[in-house]
């Protein structure tokens, strides 16, 4: 199944602290569980209302984005305008970059020599004492690794 990216504007009229709002209500924990669910991201990210009437002023205007939408098309500059819409709902509008598709590397493992691959993590553990922060220690692990998987897997 080929992921496409998605954006979506929504006019939720809810409330969730998760786009912005001072609080969260009854709909609007139902729409953030959709979201969780669906895997999605919301972009606003200026926190200006984009309701306005002369009683209230909310957030309930939202854009989401779901993971197929690469960073470099995620919406960016996110911000309401301050022009005249003729509407309750103000205008908004955001910057996408240039579609990039995300290429794929893949490694082909059928006749890999995992007994050589273990060997040389095993030789390479020796020197390996853990002594250093975690941050340190997984760098340290992460390049051998790398190392190690580029000498067995690729025949170096």
């Amino acid at each position: 199944m080929k992921r496409i990216p998605l954006i979506v504007g929504a006019d939720t009229s809810v409330h969730n602290v998760l786009w912005g709002c001072e609080e969260t209500n009854k709909r609007g924990e139902e729409i953030e569980e959709l979201i969780l669910r669906l895997n999605l991201n919301v972009a606003n990210s200026s926190g200006e209302c984009t309701f306005s009437t002369s009683r209230v002023n909310s957030i309930i205007d939202i854009t989401l984005v779901n993971p197929s939408t690469s960073k470099s098309l995620f919406p960016r500059d996110w911000r309401v305008l301050s022009e005249e819409s003729f509407s309750d709902h103000k205008y908004f509008t955001f910057e996408l970059g240039e579609f990039e598709e995300e290429i794929k590397l893949t490694r082909k493992l059928k006749g890999v020599d995992w007994q050589k691959f273990t060997e040389g993590m095993d030789a390479a553990f020796i020197s390996f004492d853990g002594s250093d922060s975690l941050k340190t220690d997984v760098d340290c692990f992460y390049d051998l690794l790398y190392l190690q998987s580029q000498l067995t897997l690729c025949g170096i």
